[in-house]
């Protein structure tokens, strides 16, 4: 009887892992949303996020999307426009975004441009102007200072030799 019940287990735990492991679902993903609101005047517009099949929108509509992120808490989107009537007119912008909060992205035009706005949207900590402004306003002025100090010519020092003749002549009072 132990020997049945103790098959019946074993296989049991073969045919799902996931009661041998403790359960399963545990790493279930994430979700971000995405909501995309067209605010382009007399146009249809494409619209893609991280390269998938683009999505046509029409002036004054909406679409929200769900994005899955598996690891972390916050996801990088990549969203892509263009006019129905000339594939040319296109822009494309990225974001950061956070799961559990829903970003806006808003295509306004005409000239076509893409803008995030949101509690879900992950603020960029540093722009390359803002790295400009750091830099050119003092930012490495410690740098230059050690690189000063760095590469002037060495004093020459004495030797320990010399030190003691020196301390000899004071001692004896004779100069050097």
């Amino acid at each position: 009887m132990r020997t049945a019940i103790l098959t019946i287990l074993v296989l049991g735990l073969m045919a799902s892992p996931a009661w041998a492991i403790g359960g399963g679902g545990k790493n279930k993903p994430k979700d971000a949303k995405l909501k995309i609101v067209s605010k382009v005047t007399d146009s249809v517009v494409y619209v893609g996020v991280n390269g998938s099949v683009p999505v046509a929108l029409e002036p004054g509509a909406s679409t929200t999307m769900s994005l899955p992120v598996f690891g972390g808490d916050q996801v990088g989107v990549n969203v892509s426009a263009s006019l129905t009537e000339d594939f040319a007119v296109s822009v494309s912008r990225s974001a950061t975004i956070k799961t559990g909060k829903t970003t806006t992205a808003t295509i306004t035009g005409p000239p076509l441009d893409i803008t995030f706005s949101g509690q879900g949207l992950v603020a960029a900590l540093l722009s390359r102007e803002t790295g400009v402004a750091l830099a050119s306003s003092g930012g490495l002025m410690s740098l230059l200072w050690l690189s000063f100090l760095l590469g002037r010519k060495p004093r020459r020092r004495e030797g320990l030799g010399d030190l003691t003749e020196s301390l000899d002549h004071v001692r004896s009072g004779e100069q050097a």
